[in-house]
């Protein structure tokens, strides 16, 4: 049995509030990165303005 199959049959320990806040932020970044990337790259006005407000509702902002 190999060591990433010994770990697999491991119980994983629950994550620690802090873990798991930091794996929130993470991915709301990565989120936030794809819709800006999404909206910059569009010529659409509409799907800009979606990107806008997506970002927003989010807590963050386009600039």
């Amino acid at each position: 049995m190999t060591d990433d199959q010994q770990d697999a049959a491991q119980p994983r320990r629950p994550r620690t509030p802090e873990e798991n806040l930091a794996l929130a932020q993470e991915n709301l970044e990565a989120a936030a990165q794809r819709i800006f990337e999404r909206a910059r790259s569009s010529e659409d006005s509409r799907e800009r303005r979606e990107a806008r407000k997506a970002l927003k509702s989010r807590g963050l902002s386009w600039d």
